[in-house]
């Protein structure tokens, strides 16, 4: 099973899982293996060794699209949770999600990432993009370009999807999710041949656990075709009390397409991530200044009320002088300089007037 795959998967059976402890249920575990135990069974080996025949298959095709789509009933209302849609070819990849009613899309190509202002202020770690954007003006409606993929996104580059990989889903699964898993019993993993395809291969199996009162119930079901591609996968959560049922339900789809053509918005407008980067560390260097400055301002009020003169230059120094600040000595004042992973970024105090002003330089 190849990286990309695992990683809908896991996302596919974090969410199942997550959505089991929502609230008490009265149904009784039909499951008796221990997490530990199910792993170990031939039908789960058997899954695990198709799965690796698959991911070796995979990485010789050129093109492949994958759905993840995420839901909720409760009663009989149904709610999309999030909805995971991926291209991909050798070169080229294409990231859609809507989570909540929330979309964004990444695209990568000729080694870069790329995304639209909008969905780089969801998926930035820029706290002060706002800021950002203002002394950069002209580029909020310009494409991000990216060195990578962004943390989270980097198993749908090309070189992730289409590389075999001998990892399994239980690995991937168990360091994401080990906690939750060992709370779990779980059902042999039961093989049938497809009712619709009898070249396909159906895996299936149970989890359940039940703590403090509370009892969860999992389905777990994989369609493999002839080639032990992952065709469809499907993992349904349910969970009664409290009078109600709710229902947590991802289906996961796989399309090999090897003559898919990945559609990229235009990008000869766009803004390097690194200049956003630069500047953003630049602003944050220049606040880093500001209660030093304020201080400077404060005092040199004093100086120069005490003196009985108009406040000028002389006092701003004096006053830095006497709060031991480092400073850099400038027309009419005094420039306070700090620095962020190595960007520099400085506010400078001037008088005029018989005021001080404070303002980035």
């Amino acid at each position: 099973m190849t990286k990309f795959m695992k990683t809908l998967l896991a996302i596919a059976a974090g969410f199942a899982l997550v959505g089991t402890s929502i609230s008490a249920a009265n149904a009784v575990p039909a499951t008796n293996l221990t997490y530990a135990q199910f792993s170990q069974t031939d039908g789960y080996k058997q899954f695990l060794a198709k799965s690796a025949l698959g991911a070796a298959y995979f990485a010789n095709q050129s093109g492949v699209e994958m759905v993840v789509d995420m839901s909720m009933t409760t009663g009989e209302v149904t709610q999309p949770l999030a909805n995971v849609s991926v291209s991909a070819t050798k070169t080229q990849s294409k990231i859609s999600m809507a989570v909540e009613g929330m979309p964004l899309s990444i695209y990568f190509t000729d080694g870069h990432a790329y995304s639209s202002m909008s969905t780089y202020k969801d998926i930035s770690r820029t706290t002060n993009l706002s800021k950002v954007l203002e002394r950069l003006p002209g580029n909020s409606t310009k494409m991000v370009k990216m060195t990578d993929l962004p943390q989270g996104f980097e198993p749908f580059a090309p070189s992730e999807i289409f590389s075999p990989t001998s990892d399994t889903r239980d690995k991937l699964l168990n360091s994401q999710y080990k906690d939750l898993l060992n709370m779990f019993q779980f059902s042999e993993v039961t093989i049938s041949t497809n009712p619709t395809n009898e070249t396909f291969t159906d895996y299936e199996w149970d989890m359940s656990f039940s703590v403090l009162g509370m009892t969860s119930l999992v389905h777990s079901k994989y369609t493999l075709d002839a080639n032990s591609i992952p065709l469809v996968g499907s993992t349904n959560s349910s969970v009664t009390g409290l009078g109600q049922t709710v229902t947590t339900a991802t289906m996961i789809t796989t399309t090999i397409k090897n003559d898919l053509v990945i559609e990229l918005p235009d990008l000869t407008s766009t803004i390097d991530e690194a200049q956003i980067t630069q500047m953003s560390h630049k602003i944050t260097a220049e606040g880093k200044s500001r209660s030093k400055a304020n201080a400077i301002v404060k005092r040199s009020k004093e100086l120069a009320k005490k003196a009985r003169v108009a406040l000028s230059g002389k006092q701003l120094r004096e006053a830095a002088k006497a709060l031991k600040y480092t400073v850099s000595k400038i027309t009419n004042g005094v420039r306070l300089t700090a620095t962020v992973s190595k960007v520099k970024g400085s506010l400078c105090l001037v008088a005029g007037g018989g005021k001080a002003t404070i303002s980035t330089c």
